[in-house]
Order: structure tokens, then C-alpha cells, then sequence
């Protein structure tokens, strides 16, 4: 069995020579094999780097998480969560916000309409646990100034 192995490995190995070293066809087919295997060649470093990207990515992602994990301050959480109001109502600054050991306070005025959105905002923040709901929610505008004006960006 071992003998009629090696017969046919030495006959596939002499008609690859010889469809590789005919002499009118011969050239042209090694070039076309140099161009296959450097294609190949190049797919396969680029799918290498594009892999070694995206590991290298998700390693500075977790370092990332592992450093930025310490607890934020009050005072850190109390601006993140006025940042997120910026942009879901607007008048944001009819809206007082305090943290305090990660319970925020939320006082002021807003639209009936705005008043989940303003705590569900606030919510999301991380590092804040629980929230104290002491907005004043009126059904109309009227003439209340801190309620006057047009949301910004079109968010609304």
C-alpha cells in the first residue's frame, strides 16, 4: 500500500512539473501561480492585521473599564447627569440637580411631558442609585419662565 502511495505522489509531482515546465504554456501558468500565492499571501496578512486591530481594541476597551471603574464623586455624577438633561429637555436649567453618596436630588420645574423623560435621563447615569423626585410638573407652560423656550438640536 506504502509502494502504490509513493507511485501516485510521484506522478502527481511529475505532471505538476510538467504542466508547470511545459515549454510554451509554462511561463504563463507560473506567473499565474506567483500571482495566486502572493494574493493569497496578502488576504491573509490583512485579515491577520484586521484581527490583531480588533483584539488590541477590545484589550484597551477592558483595561479601559478595569481603571475607569473607581467610583465617580458626587460632584462628577451631578454634572453627568445635568449633561444628559442638555439634551432631552429644553430648559435644562430649570432643573436643580444634587448628588449625595449616589442618591440624586431632583428639584425645579418641568412640563408634564418632560417629567419621565427627566428622570429616566437621570437614571441611566452610572453611579447613581437611587433618585429623590421633588420636581414641581405643570401641565401647561403658562407663565412660568424657566419653562419658556424651544428645545435645542430638535431633540424635544
Amino acid at each position: 500500500m506504502r509502494a502504490f502511495l509513493r507511485g501516485v505522489a510521484a506522478a502527481a509531482l511529475g505532471a505538476a512539473a510538467m504542466y508547470y515546465f511545459d515549454s510554451q504554456l509554462g511561463k504563463r501558468r507560473r506567473a499565474m501561480l506567483r500571482d495566486k500565492m502572493g494574493a493569497t499571501s496578502r488576504r491573509i496578512r490583512k485579515s491577520s492585521q484586521a484581527q490583531a486591530r480588533k483584539v488590541a481594541g477590545r484589550a484597551y476597551g477592558m483595561l479601559h473599564n478595569a481603571v475607569s471603574s473607581a467610583p465617580a464623586s458626587d460632584l462628577q455624577l451631578t454634572e453627568r447627569a445635568r449633561s444628559r438633561l442638555g439634551h432631552v429637555i429644553a430648559n435644562p436649567r430649570s432643573v436643580d440637580v444634587r448628588v449625595d453618596h449616589g442618591v440624586a436630588c431632583v428639584g425645579g420645574e418641568v412640563p408634564a411631558a418632560d417629567h419621565d423623560r427627566v428622570i429616566r435621563e437621570i437614571a441611566a447615569v452610572p453611579g447613581i442609585e437611587r433618585i429623590e423626585d421633588c420636581l414641581s410638573v405643570h401641565d401647561d407652560r403658562g407663565n412660568l419662565p424657566g419653562l419658556q423656550g424651544v428645545a435645542r438640536h430638535g431633540r424635544n
